[in-house]
C-alpha cells in the first residue's frame, strides 16, 4: 500500500472531521430531544400530582357528610312497606298533594340490599310536588326517586306524577333474612 500524499491526507482528515462533526450534531439533536421529551413528561407529571392533590382534600372535605349520616332505619320485611305507605301518605298530604294510586311490587329483581318499593300516582299543585319531593329525599331518611314522570295537568300549575319510591333499611332482627321456613317435626 502507498503512503498518502500531503493533499490526500489533509482531504482525509477532513472527512474525518466532517463524520465527527455530523455524529457529534445527530448526537447532540438526539440528546436535545429526549431531554425536551423528559421535560415535557415531568411537567405532565406534576400537573397530575397537583390534580391529584387537589382531589385527595377533595375527599377529605367531603368525607365528613357521609360519617353524619345516620344509619339505615331498622325495620323487617312486614312492616317495611307499610312504614314506607305511611310516610309517603303523610308528605304527601302536608304539600296538598293527592295520592291517585299506590302499589307495593317487592324488592327489585336481584337486590341483595333490604329495600322497600313504592310505586305511587299523584298529583297536586307544582309547588306541592316540589316540596314533596324535598321531604321524600332527605338524606337521614335512606330513600332514593328511582323513577319520576311528571305531566301538566289541564287546570294550571297543577301536575301529575308517576314515581319509584324505595326506602332502604337494615334488618331490625339480623338472622330474619337468612331463616328458612321449614315446617317443624311434629
Amino acid at each position: 500500500m502507498r503512503s498518502l500524499t500531503q493533499t490526500e491526507s489533509r482531504l482525509l482528515t477532513f472527512l474525518i472531521a466532517a463524520v465527527f462533526l455530523a455524529l457529534n450534531i445527530a448526537g447532540a439533536k438526539i440528546l436535545m430531544t429526549t431531554l425536551q421529551n423528559q421535560k415535557l413528561a415531568t411537567e405532565a407529571a406534576k400537573l397530575a400530582i397537583d390534580d391529584s392533590k387537589f382531589w385527595i382534600e377533595e375527599a377529605a372535605e367531603l368525607s365528613p357528610v357521609s360519617r353524619d349520616l345516620p344509619p339505615a332505619p331498622a325495620m323487617d320485611e312486614k312492616t317495611s312497606g307499610s312504614n314506607l305507605i305511611q310516610s309517603v301518605r303523610s308528605a304527601a298530604e302536608s304539600a296538598g298533594l293527592t295520592i291517585i294510586e299506590e302499589s307495593l311490587p317487592g324488592p327489585p329483581e336481584g337486590s341483595t340490599d333490604p329495600v322497600a318499593v313504592l310505586r305511587a300516582k299523584m298529583n297536586g299543585p307544582f309547588s306541592g310536588m316540589v316540596k314533596f319531593l324535598y321531604d321524600v329525599q332527605q338524606p337521614g331518611q335512606w330513600r332514593s326517586m328511582e323513577m319520576l314522570t311528571l305531566k301538566a295537568e289541564a287546570s294550571p300549575q297543577n301536575v301529575l306524577a308517576e314515581m319509584e319510591i324505595r326506602q332502604y333499611y337494615s334488618l331490625s332482627d339480623p338472622g330474619a333474612a337468612t331463616q328458612e321456613t321449614t315446617p317443624s317435626p311434629q
